[in-house]
């Protein structure tokens, strides 16, 4: 009997949890991937810091800063703003053959992240920060 009781407790409590993920999951949703950039597919960039300064980077650091943003990893952050709410931070725009993307890209609580205004937020690898420097 008591082991009965043991399977009845064990398949309740797993239903509970992936019962739980997914009501989780539903309400912060993980951001669709980025879509992939290629630097030949690229026509115009530009980048600004926080302050409207234009910054120039050369094709290599532009490439640089494309693989970057290639690798970055969705989170379950919501992007709500126009803009980054911290400072400093980095305006990416590139108009490529398909359309056009505004990155944001700033430093905040440790990790690096860049931002679709309200599409999503992903982890980036803290190095491109040394791009804008």
């Amino acid at each position: 009997m008591k082991k009965k009781w043991i399977w009845i407790f064990i398949v309740l409590a797993i239903v509970l949890s992936a019962g739980g993920y997914l009501v989780y999951d539903s309400i912060f949703p993980k951001a669709e991937p980025l879509k992939l950039l290629k630097v030949s597919e690229t026509d115009d960039v530009y980048i600004y810091d926080s302050n409207g300064n234009e910054i120039e980077l050369s094709d290599s650091e532009i490439e640089a800063m494309c693989i970057y943003i290639n690798t970055a990893e969705s989170t379950r952050i919501m992007s709500v703003n126009d803009y980054p709410s911290v400072r400093p931070y980095y305006v990416v725009e590139i108009e490529s053959v398909d359309r056009y993307f505004r990155y944001m890209i700033y430093e905040e609580n440790g990790k690096v992240y860049v931002e679709l205004p309200y599409e999503g937020i992903y982890t980036i690898d803290e190095k491109v920060i040394d791009v804008f420097q």
